[in-house]
Order: structure tokens, then C-alpha cells, then sequence
């Protein structure tokens, strides 16, 4: 059988082990994991409200090569789109949603009216999303104006969303975003995020973003606060924020190469307590330390072609994840 599934290059995992006195299920489920993370990238449909954000070309593939070489549908759309279907959020659903934040966040000087127009907003994204049968979503925030209809940048929806299984990402990476999506269908501790600076002391790296965090990760009762948008004549929005949670976790970086090939840079980390850094409280923020000092891991990931939106997944799934990558013939760098 393998002979053949070699002979007919089919990618395929396996492991051989005697049953009673080994830990071959448990191989077994990992290895069906990571064909299921296979399966859930080829089954992508990612919707995009604005254009890609200009200047971040690491993210820019054409959706017909992403559609031909990886099976993710890109479903474009005009903000308009999401905001023609404010309509049809009550102020019941409006209320009950906001009751449920009270119980679940901690609201922290936020005003009702900005905690209001923010679930109005994600409400209408919500809707969007089962109207095209989204598997995940990605928002250009400049896009996000009047003219779109949208109150406010919906945060606190793509945070929501996430811990439910949707991806998400920044600025209309619609290849972050699907990653992050059959990452999420498998791993519920998934996040979207972003590496911002370096510690070189302490060899820890910085992760942050402007506002979107699974809330499933945090290392306390997460915050829901206002936070300033000066990028454009819409409300400021209500975001959850506070610090991932220390423990092993995975940052998974998927990108775009030369010819036209894929590439799975994949590092086990550990991400620290830094539940004293009150400073931060008002912000998505955490830590981690690599298998490899800081520049020296910098240096590998930068070589492998890691951008800057990522991945960061709970658990000690370095390997697992990084065969998902195998079975697919991407270009895999384990960085350890």
C-alpha cells in the first residue's frame, strides 16, 4: 500500500507500533489531527471587507491562486455589504448580546453607547458571516468609515468569533485568516497575532495586535474597554483585551514564495507570566521565549520567509503541526 501511495505521490502518515504496550493511539490522533488541518485549509471561505491594507505585500497572493493551489475561496465584499445589514439587528438582540459581555467581561470605564454601537456592528458581521457560510474573516480597518454604514471597527466580534471557531485576521490577510481557521476547527486555544519587538536582555519576543484576541487564551477575566480610532470618521470601538495566558504554545507562520510554492514555519514556544504588567493592562499582550535565542531565531524565521501575521496555538503541537505542512508538500521549517 505505501509503495503505491508513493508510486501515485500521495502524501500519507504512519506509524507502526505494538498496541497494548506503546502510545500508538495516541499517535494515531495526532496524526488524524493533522490530516484534519489538511482538510480544513482546502475548505476555507474567507470573506474580505476593503482591499488588502496597501504596502503589506508579504499577504498579497491573487484569491485565484489561493483558490488553485490551497482550495481557499476569497468572498470579497464592500463594507456596505456588512452594513446593509445593521437592519436587521434589533435593539432585543443588541441588548441580550450586550448582558452576556457583562457576565462574561469585566467593562472597564467602557460607555454603554460605544458597548452598544460595537455589538451592533459585530451583530451585522455575525450575520454576514452566516449569509456566506464564512469559515473566517478579515476586515482592512481604513475600509471601515461612513460610508460603510458600519458604527465602529468590529473588534470584540472577531475576538468573539475565534473562540468560536472562526478565523480571523488583520488588515485583509485572507492567508492568516484561513490559517488561523483550521488551526481554530482543531486547536480551540488559536489565536491571530503579531510579533512587534524583542526583548534581547531577557531573549523573550513581544506579541501584540490592535484588537482582536481569543478569549479563550487570556490569563484572567478579559477586559472589554474603548479604544481609540483615529483612523477614520467612525466611532471609537469597544475591544477585550489582557495577556495571553503563560504555558507551551506553537507560533505557526504560513506564507507565500518564490514559484509559486507555500511555506509552514513552525516554532514551540513558552509563553510567560506577565501578569504584573500592569502598564499593558489596557492592551493584547504577551511574551514568549523560542527554542533558540532571540537572534538567532529571528535570523532562521526571517530565512524560512516568515511575515509578520501568524499564528499562536496552546499546547505542545509543535510536530503535529508541522506535519500537517508535510502532508501537504509545503516547504516545512521546524524552528527548534
Amino acid at each position: 500500500m505505501c509503495n503505491l501511495l508513493l508510486r501515485n505521490k500521495k502524501p500519507f502518515a504512519m506509524v507502526a507500533r505494538r498496541r497494548e504496550k506503546s502510545d500508538v493511539l495516541d499517535r494515531l490522533a495526532a496524526l488524524a489531527r493533522s490530516a484534519r488541518l489538511a482538510g480544513g485549509i482546502r475548505r476555507a471561505r474567507v470573506g474580505r471587507l476593503g482591499p488588502a491594507f496597501t504596502g503589506m505585500g508579504d499577504f498579497a497572493v491573487a484569491p485565484e491562486k489561493l483558490r488553485a493551489a490551497l482550495g481557499i475561496q476569497t468572498i470579497e465584499s464592500d463594507p456596505a455589504v456588512a452594513g446593509s445589514l445593521l437592519a436587521k439587528v434589533d435593539d432585543q438582540a443588541v441588548e441580550a448580546e450586550t448582558a452576556s459581555d457583562r457576565e462574561r467581561f469585566i467593562l472597564k470605564d467602557l460607555a454603554p453607547g460605544v458597548h452598544r454601537r460595537s455589538t451592533r456592528a459585530g451583530l451585522a458581521i455575525r450575520l454576514w458571516i452566516e449569509k456566506e457560510q464564512l469559515t473566517a474573516f478579515t476586515i482592512n480597518f481604513i475600509s471601515v468609515d461612513k460610508a460603510s454604514s458600519l458604527p465602529a471597527m468590529p473588534f470584540l466580534e472577531a475576538s468573539k468569533a475565534v473562540a468560536r471557531g472562526v478565523g480571523c485576521a488583520s488588515e485583509g490577510d485572507v492567508l492568516a485568516a484561513a490559517v488561523v481557521c483550521a488551526l481554530a476547527s482543531v486547536y480551540p486555544e488559536t489565536n491571530f497575532t503579531e510579533m512587534f519587538c524583542f526583548d534581547w536582555e531577557e531573549d523573550k519576543i513581544f506579541l501584540s495586535n490592535m484588537g482582536e484576541m481569543n478569549v479563550k487564551s487570556a490569563g484572567t477575566t478579559t477586559s472589554l474597554i474603548e479604544r481609540p480610532f483615529p483612523f477614520t470618521d467612525v466611532g471609537s470601538p469597544a475591544v477585550a483585551v489582557g495577556w495571553f495566558r503563560a504555558g507551551d504554545a506553537v507560533l505557526a507562520n504560513f506564507a507565500f514564495g518564490p514559484n509559486d510554492e507555500y511555506s509552514l514555519t513552525v516554532a514551540p514556544i513558552v509563553m510567560q507570566d506577565v501578569a504584573t504588567a500592569v502598564r499593558m493592562a489596557d492592551s493584547i499582550h504577551g511574551w514568549f521565549k523560542a527554542s533558540l535565542p532571540v537572534g538567532e531565531f529571528l535570523a532562521e524565521y526571517s530565512r524560512a520567509g516568515g511575515t509578520y501575521h501568524s499564528a499562536l496555538v496552546y499546547g505542545k503541537l509543535a510536530k503535529e503541526i508541522a506535519r500537517w505542512g508535510k502532508l501537504t508538500r509545503w516547504n516545512t521549517v521546524l524552528l527548534q
